[in-house]
């Protein structure tokens, strides 16, 4: 006897191979093909709609989320089961013993979402309290975050390493690897990370190594220097030995549009030369992040109440408004402050879903006070989106054969303006790339979101309509399907998605959680 039954179904596999009408059965958590004739408890009319293996978010910051519905009804409700998380340089694991250290963490990850949980000085517990959670729509990997590493050794220091500050950074990372995380991300356009030299990286990442471990990370640059960033990286996996995922590639800056030429052949050279490299991509051409990245970095190696009493003097402003002005960041990748809206302030909620030059002009302010004026009142909490990116550069990093799809979504409520990427990016591959521009075939563009993924973020049992295989399921009315999240409504569910089922279950139904959590952490198999 099954527990469920979808029946006279269109099945895409995963694989990329052309759909076939079937019958598939659920027992146990686990998949069958079967006939229509054998019996089951549950029967799912499948006349019509799309069966497809559950979408694989191959970068997610989900793991600040796991105790909100919202963060759970984001994901799952485009399709979501299985979220590649820890992104960024940006973890809860490790939190120093020293309260300094924590509160610096707290103010990089924790402000940002939650309180930060004060228990995680070892990496199983923080892998036990995403089980304790349950999570719902999610099965989870998680990635060890080098800044969380590098504040836990040595704060916010902006400078190399010592032998023993360095020496406690590759105990912890080599602690969670044998206690499954399955490698380390960095984020190099953020502080501390970007205090970090290639050399560090590679003496860091040969811990991994042997693990078969993955390295994924936010590149240094992606506007001026975005060739220059994608050669730093394949280097510095290649010297470590690991795999290397660019997360969300992207061109940034009008000038820079079309180097997407360049950075895609230099990982295809390098995959030919047997590198293993690929790439995480979200459907849009704005990107979203903390407000204050369009500081310099050097900023950032002072204390929060630092900060906010440099950028009360008038001297201070304008110093940085020169270089803001000249550094090859947010602000001229935007064409200024009118390609950079306020997406979350809640301390000035005025001016959120507008651009700094709109708010400035509404407020009779120059738009560099109006933006400092943002940063003092909001500090950490504040977010921007940046429209930064073109179409065609997206396409074809979209279409490069090693390219899986991720979210990058940051879902803090809903009611909070953020990027709509959080609801709308599974559905917005299916609605406008494929059905739309016709970009790549469904099959395909199916396959970039579940089997592809599978296979580089080592998911057994995932990925793909096999027997056998974990039952993490989707059923889609592709008729319907449309992302409904934009600039304005955020967090607008889509349509088209009409179940979820994750390890057998359904999570997912009319729109709406089941209040069923099946989801659960799962450990990285090394090779060790």
């Amino acid at each position: 006897m099954f527990d469920y039954k979808i029946q006279d179904v269109c099945i895409i596999d995963g694989s990329g191979r052309s759909s076939y009408k079937g019958t598939i059965g659920i027992k146990e958590g686990r998949i069958y093909h079967i006939t229509n004739d054998e019996p089951s408890n549950n029967i799912i009319d499948g006349n019509g709609l799309i069966l497809c293996p559950g979408f694989i978010d191959g970068h997610s910051h989900g793991d600040f989320a796991l105790r909100e519905d919202f963060g759970r009804y984001s994901k799952v409700s485009q399709g979501i089961t299985t979220e590649i998380a820890g992104q960024c340089g940006m973890t809860w694991f490790p939190v120093s013993k020293d309260p300094h250290k924590a509160a610096i963490l707290a103010d990089i990850t924790g402000a940002l979402y939650h309180t930060l949980p004060q228990d995680f000085e070892k990496f199983t517990s923080l892998s036990k309290f995403v089980d304790a959670m349950g999570p719902t729509v999610n099965n989870y990997k998680l990635l060890v975050g080098h800044a969380a590493l590098r504040i836990d050794a040595m704060g916010m220091d902006h400078r190399d390493p010592t032998e023993k500050e360095l020496c406690q950074m590759t105990a912890l990372l080599g602690q969670a690897m044998n206690e499954g995380a399955m490698g380390m991300s960095s984020g190099l356009l953020y502080s501390p990370s970007g205090y970090a030299e290639k050399h560090e990286l590679v003496q860091l990442l040969r811990i991994i190594a042997p693990y078969n471990g993955l390295y994924a990370t936010h590149m240094r640059n992606e506007g001026n220097y975005v060739v220059e960033s994608v050669e730093e990286s394949l280097e510095t996996a290649h010297q470590a030995g690991v795999h290397l995922d660019i997360s969300h590639h992207k061109i940034c800056g009008q000038q820079n549009w079309g180097k997407s030429k360049q950075t895609l052949k230099l990982l295809t050279q390098a995959e030919e030369s047997g590198q293993k490299v690929f790439l995480d991509v979200y459907p849009y051409t704005s990107s979203l992040s903390n407000l204050d990245v369009c500081l310099p970095a050097y900023f950032f190696a002072q204390s929060r109440e630092s900060i906010n009493s440099k950028l009360h003097i008038p001297a201070i402003r304008e110093q940085l408004e020169k270089e803001i002005r000249m550094m090859d960041g947010r602000y001229v990748h935007c064409g200024g402050f009118s390609g950079i809206t306020v997406a979350g302030a809640p301390n000035t909620p005025q001016c959120e879903g507008k651009t700094i030059e709109q708010y400035a002009f509404e407020t009779g302010k120059r738009p560099f006070d109006a933006f400092f004026d943002i940063l003092l009142a909001n500090g950490k909490n504040a977010t921007a989106i940046y429209s930064s990116m073109c179409e065609e550069d997206l396409c074809r990093i979209i279409k490069y054969k090693n390219a899986v799809i991720g979210t990058d979504g940051m879902v803090r409520a809903f009611d909070e303006p953020t990027h709509p990427r959080g609801f709308g990016s599974f559905p917005r591959m299916l609605a406008y790339f494929v059905k739309r521009i016709h970009l790549l075939p469904l099959e395909e563009m199916i396959h970039k979101m579940t089997g592809l993924p599978a296979q580089f973020y080592q998911l057994p049992n995932k990925g793909y309509i096999r027997d056998g295989y974990d039952a993490d399921l989707v059923l889609i009315n592709y008729e319907n399907i449309e992302d409904k999240a934009d600039i304005f409504n955020p967090t607008t569910p889509a349509e088209g998605i009409e179940m979820v089922f994750v390890n057998g279950q359904i999570v997912y139904k009319n729109k709406a959680l089941t209040g069923i959590t099946p989801g659960h952490f799962i450990p990285h198999s090394s090779t060790k």
